[in-house]
C-alpha cells in the first residue's frame, strides 16, 4: 500500500513538471514610445555613418523562409525598404505574425553586398 501510494505521487509530480516545462512563456514585449529610432531608408542610403553602431529601426516582420532553419533570421520591411536581420545568441524573439509591427535594436554590418542588422532586441509595436 505504501509502495503504491509512493509511485503514485512521484507520477503526479513528475506529470506536473512535464506540464509546466511545457508551458514556457514568451519573452515578456513592452513598448516604449519614447525610443528614438532610425528610418529604415536612411540606413539604407547612409550605411557608411551607422556601419558598426547600434541602431533602432521601426518596420515589419517578415520570415525569411518558412523553413525552420532560418529561425535565426527575418526580414525587417517599412514600405519599399528592407534588411536581413538576424538573431543574437542569447535573444529570445517574442512570437510574431507576418507584417507584425515590430521595434529591433541591433548592430548594423555592412557587407559586400546588402547591409544587415544583427539584432540585440525585438519589441513588438502594439
Amino acid at each position: 500500500m505504501i509502495k503504491f501510494k509512493t509511485v503514485t505521487i512521484l507520477m503526479v509530480l513528475s506529470a506536473a513538471i512535464l506540464l509546466l516545462g511545457c508551458n514556457k512563456k514568451q519573452p515578456e514585449v513592452t513598448t516604449n514610445e519614447n525610443i528614438e529610432t532610425t528610418k529604415l531608408s536612411e540606413i539604407l542610403t547612409k550605411t557608411d555613418n551607422f556601419a558598426d553602431k547600434i541602431v533602432t529601426v521601426n518596420g515589419n516582420f517578415f520570415a525569411s523562409c518558412s523553413d525552420s532553419c532560418c529561425d535565426n533570421e527575418f526580414i525587417l520591411k517599412d514600405g519599399i525598404n528592407q534588411i536581413k536581420v538576424f538573431k543574437s545568441k542569447e535573444l529570445e524573439l517574442p512570437k510574431m505574425k507576418p507584417s507584425q509591427p515590430i521595434r529591433i535594436s541591433g548592430i548594423l554590418k555592412a557587407t559586400a553586398e546588402n547591409p544587415v542588422i544583427m539584432a540585440s532586441s525585438v519589441e513588438i509595436i502594439k
